[in-house]
């Protein structure tokens, strides 16, 4: 479901489902712990003529939480018209986005262990899909990188884990772009019990640092034969 089939009285009716169920969430005792938002991740990864990784797809598929928040701050707005709720959601978007820079998209590339630098996002696009907020951005590599010649590895999760950051349960989850021949490993997280005591522990005005989320990672690791 795209933005383009809403009507003013659908809109309302998917803000007032999306509540209930935070009202749900809220009153159980998780609603204590960390993390306190979600996202289902799929990601696509692109390469150059010469094989080279030279950027990451992402699509975020944001949680009823955070989907409802949104679109309930629309509403206060007044009810949109299917081309004006695409226009504010693009912009709710490319704000998101900005502030995201400074965290490097809560995206990690490392080659051979080594942490790369990642450029600008420039291309993105969002809608309402399955009264879902979903949103598909491009992070291109300034140096893009032979996967042949280097182990490439990366992980997309919130340093603070305040957001959970999971590949969806049902595929394809990682997907490339100009190339038939790579594959792609999903490498679980195995977070310490101390850890997770530690972030069951937390509520939302707390903190647990910037390397709680670590933890709790996905890594991709590519394999190009």
């Amino acid at each position: 479901m795209n933005v383009q089939t809403f009507t003013p009285l659908l809109l309302r009716l998917l803000v007032a489902n999306v509540v209930a169920v935070i009202v749900w969430i809220a009153a159980s005792p998780l609603a204590q712990a960390h993390p306190h938002a979600w996202i289902d991740l799929r990601s696509t990864v692109k390469q150059d003529e010469q094989g080279r990784v030279s950027a990451l797809v992402m699509d975020w598929t944001f949680g009823l939480y955070y989907s409802a928040f949104i679109l309930e701050d629309i509403l206060k707005q007044g009810t949109p018209s299917p081309e004006n709720l695409a226009k504010l959601l693009n912009e709710t978007a490319s704000e998101n986005l900005k502030n995201l820079r400074e965290y490097d998209y809560f995206t990690v590339v490392k080659a051979d262990d080594e942490k790369q630098t990642l450029g600008d996002v420039a291309e993105f696009k969002t809608e309402i899909r399955d009264q879902r907020l979903w949103m598909r951005f491009e992070i291109p590599l300034p140096t893009p990188i032979d996967p042949k010649a280097h182990k490439i590895t990366y992980a997309v999760f919130d340093p603070t884990y305040y957001i959970e950051i999971l590949y969806a349960e049902k595929g394809p989850l990682v997907t490339f772009e100009n190339t038939n021949t790579c594959q792609a490993e999903i490498i679980a997280p195995t977070p310490p019990t101390e850890v997770i005591g530690l972030a069951a522990s937390l509520d939302q005005t707390q903190n647990g640092g910037d390397t709680l989320g670590t933890y709790f990672a996905e890594t991709v690791a590519l394999t190009c034969p």
